[in-house]
């Protein structure tokens, strides 16, 4: 190719320099030599008002160059706007594509962007509505981007209401394609007002993790008794379509929510019907009474109900705790101990100047135990042994000289470090059991492994003699509250298929066949129920009918159970390998434990349902919730 020649002051189009060379001018028309084409001479020729010939023949000799062709066309279009937006002065009018792209406009943001934008500001930043009317956000979007204007309060309110409907019908959509979903739900109060929530819960099929969203925080009116529960559970399960895939409602031990589950719940295990005999003479039964006893349970229809473990946990270190102080010495140790501590954290809650003491002298600040979550007592008492730990005994003495109250004997502060011994263990179990760990991960295999280690743990701390009453009492709450998990064949099952635990929790032989005899039952039920629709469906042999007929339990489930409970990695990628038992895993470990997700929606619920914000519409109230917690279904 030749160099370029020297560019004629009078060339129209000098960024193309590199690809042709100019002429010459004969009134409109401008000729040119095209460079790609050397060494070639060819003339091209040209309107000054138009490239188009020049694009033709670029995309007809040379395509491989049109793109650099183009490119450089926009350049100079952008150049050229450019210009006109700083000297002011241009007398013709600019394109609105030039407009667009100079750098006065390259960071325009579309109306519609702005109106998304301020509505997720609002719904995650729990924002009041009235926020669009405040002048100084008024002025901030202005500043920001000038030609766009802000949305009034009721576009904000209709806006948000579009945007819950589209995640109902997502959430909805979602839980279409799967076959179990598991629902916690549990009663909230604010601001005179009362409200059920409910949350649900499935398995994602592909990567077995779990899955939640939230569903309703619906307002109750009146007394909240077993039949206005079970109404409105009906109510937001019909709503979404899940009434036959629920397989657990998960809630705590309120005498309301027992009630409602033990009338309305479906019974998903029937009963097995006595073997008829010859010869008995037939008898006649008046079934009307038990049918009008009946009538009841049939009104509303409810999933099997599953009972909060974090909560029973919180009742066995409270309710069952207590029975401890049947002992007289323990008795008498304990409320000593944990009356002087109250005395502490009253005065270092309730006074600045207390607190400030604290600070100075422990470098800590004093927990105080909240009546509504026993952990907190634990991590009160944690904080004392950590700061008898750090700072010695003497920083807790200064302390009770400090605020006149009695001091903690050497006894009693060794008290206090056997009582969080004991306690750590139930602590942890409770964590682990409401999610606190990692709650995307709550699988009902968690259950039994966990309530069996608490115990294994616990009773190790036997030999403790200052709390050794406290432990009777832990271990007694936990036969008498949980016994029942350990006769379910389905929770040792779930237990039994989750990698983490397989086998390795318990050493009861028996509790461990219990659960291996369910998977393997149900491997052999859903294999030779395949076998025998596909032999249904197919034009067989004489031989193939006699195999059919004389067809016998699989061979090969107990083998690939086995081989499963053999494997090494406690990932959940290993249901790779293992389809039938993967489908078992999502079926008997989609229920979760605790009903800790519904506390967590109440949480963020009471962030939005601010004191100042007390006037907020229920419509509008469940609108802002549903969105704010429902994000990837947006």
């Amino acid at each position: 190719m030749s160099s370029a020649q020297p560019v004629s002051e009078s060339n129209p189009w000098p960024h193309l320099e590199t690809m042709f060379q100019f002429k010459s001018v004969a009134g409109k028309i401008v000729k040119l030599t095209c460079l790609l084409c050397s060494p070639k001479v060819k003339e091209c020729s040209a309107s000054l008002s138009s490239l188009s010939n020049l694009r033709k023949h670029v995309q007809r000799a040379h395509p491989h160059q049109l793109s650099k062709f183009n490119e450089l066309c926009s350049q100079s279009r952008k150049r050229k706007a450019c210009n006109q937006v700083s000297q002011g002065n241009s007398s013709k009018q600019p394109k609105v594509y030039d407009m667009l792209t100079t750098p006065a406009n390259a960071n325009m943001v579309s109306q519609a962007k702005i109106d998304d934008l301020l509505i997720g500001f609002i719904t995650e930043g729990l924002m009041p509505f009235s926020t669009v009317e405040m002048p100084s956000f008024q002025r901030l979007v202005k500043g920001l981007q000038p030609n766009r204007s802000v949305m009034c309060r009721a576009t904000v309110t209709k806006r948000i209401d579009e945007k819950a409907s589209l995640v109902k019908k997502n959430v909805k959509d979602a839980m279409a394609k799967v076959q179990q979903v598991a629902t916690t739900t549990d009663c909230w109060t604010a601001r005179r007002r009362s409200y059920i929530g409910v949350t649900a819960h499935w398995i994602d099929s592909e990567t077995l993790n779990r899955v939640s969203a939230a569903l309703a925080c619906r307002r109750l009116k009146g007394r909240h008794t077993y039949d206005v529960l079970a109404a409105k559970l009906e109510e937001i399960h019909t709503e979404y379509e899940i009434v036959s895939k629920i397989v657990k409602t998960t809630t705590d031990n309120g005498s309301n929510f027992v009630k409602a589950f033990s009338v309305f719940a479906v019974n998903s295990e029937q009963p097995e019907e006595p073997e008829e005999t010859e010869g008995d003479e037939s008898t006649f039964h008046d079934v009307y009474g038990d049918l009008t006893e009946a009538a009841e349970s049939f009104e509303y229809q409810l999933p099997p109900h599953q009972r909060c473990a974090a909560h029973t946990l919180n009742l066995i270190s409270t309710v069952d705790a207590e029975k401890a102080e049947k002992d007289p010495t323990y008795k008498r140790l304990t409320r000593g101990t944990f009356a002087k501590c109250q005395a502490l954290w009253n005065k270092a809650s309730r006074s600045t100047q207390a607190a400030e003491v604290v600070q100075e002298e422990c470098s800590f600040v004093l927990l105080k135990p909240n009546a509504t979550r026993w952990n907190s007592v634990f991590m009160a008492v944690e904080r004392l042994n950590h700061i008898v730990k750090t700072k010695g005994e003497n920083a807790i003495h200064k302390l009770c000289a400090e605020f006149n109250v009695s001091k903690l004997k050497p006894g009693e502060i060794q008290f206090l470090k056997d009582y969080a011994q004991v306690m750590k263990p139930m602590a942890q179990a409770l964590n682990i059991l409401q999610g606190e760990c990692n709650h995307s991960n709550a699988y009902m295999g968690y259950l039994a492994p966990t309530i069996a280690l608490l115990k294994e743990k616990l009773q190790k701390k036997n030999g403790i003699a200052t709390v050794k009453p406290l432990v009777t009492a832990l271990l007694d709450g936990i036969d008498k509250r949980f016994d029942y998990i350990f006769d379910d064949e389905k929770i040792i099952a779930a237990a039994l298929l989750h990698p983490k635990f397989k086998d390795n929790w318990t050493n009861d032989e028996d509790m461990l066949k219990k659960g291996m005899d369910f998977i393997n039952d149900r491997l052999e039920s859903d294999t030779g129920v395949r076998a025998l629709r596909e032999a249904e469906t197919s034009i067989s042999s004489v031989e193939d009918d006699e195999n059919n007929f004389f067809f016998t339990k699989t061979k090969t489930s107990a083998s690939e159970l086995q081989l499963f409970l053999e494997s090494h990695t406690e990932e959940l990628s290993v249901y790779a390998s293992w389809p039938k038992l993967r489908q078992l895993f999502i079926e008997l470990n989609t229920p979760v434990p605790a009903s800790a997700a519904c506390e967590r929606l109440f949480s963020c619920a009471g962030l939005i349902f601010r004191p100042h914000r007390s006037s907020m519409t229920d419509r509008n109230f469940e609108n802002s919730l549903l969105v704010k917690l429902n994000k990837n279904f947006v």
